[in-house]
């Protein structure tokens, strides 16, 4: 019987763990948005003391302080957004390409130097409403997410299963990128998922039955 209560502890174990990662992710997608919404407004107040009302540059017009805060904080900006700002760069007619081009950070500068495209500036606009779109959909995604205990469970599941990963993160092994792309690889997603399945089909067989009736029970069925 005393096995029995270590099963329903883990069980419990792992779903709070679980919630807690769901409410921390929460909690951080609330704040990295919060973040590129004042990025978006300060970049959108610069460019508009950057262009006059016809729609020409005037560059060395516009607030310093708010440029300086914007180019100090690209490089958290560009991290933020991701994918969506990464991409190939085609100079004016087309003299070179860039792969895997960083917008944010290579955009804001040209603001001063007075070299800034229609483009440019549209796409940095663009990438980081992009973003605010998609991290609304994960944080509504997450918001139901807490309603459901199953869910609890599956992200524990997963966070223990991710756990020597993060350990070699700690030491410095390997990089908190490579956390991530290995966490969200859809390989380490299916085996955390079936793994996670098995272990609350195989708990809820033991606290119910245990393992010998439902043989038994298997036997008559089949």
């Amino acid at each position: 019987m005393f096995y029995k209560y270590q099963i329903i502890a883990g069980i419990a174990l792992v779903t709070t763990i679980g919630l807690v990662r769901i409410i921390v992710a929460i909690r951080d997608i609330k704040k990295n948005m919060l973040f590129l919404d004042e990025y978006r407004d300060n970049y959108i107040k610069l460019i508009n003391s950057y262009l006059n009302s016809s729609g020409y540059r005037v560059a060395r017009q516009f607030d310093p302080e708010l440029y300086s805060w914007l180019v100090s904080k690209s490089a958290k900006a560009q991290r933020e957004v991701g994918m969506f700002g990464v991409g190939e760069f085609i100079a004016p007619f087309q003299i070179y390409k860039i792969r895997n081009y960083q917008f944010i950070v290579n955009t804001i500068p040209k603001i001063r130097d007075g070299h800034l495209r229609d483009e440019e500036i549209n796409l940095v606009d663009d990438i980081l409403t992009r973003c605010l779109g998609a991290f609304d959909e994960i944080k509504i995604e997450l918001q139901s997410e807490l309603k459901n205990p199953l869910k609890w469970f599956q992200y524990g599941v997963k966070w223990c299963l991710s756990l020597p990963i993060r350990i070699l993160y700690w030491f410095g092994i390997i990089s908190n990128s490579t956390v991530d792309k290995i966490t969200a690889n859809s390989f380490f997603k299916i085996v955390s998922g079936l793994v996670g399945f098995i272990s609350f089909f195989s708990a809820i067989i033991t606290i119910v039955t245990g393992w010998d009736a439902f043989k038994i029970i298997l036997h008559k069925l089949f």
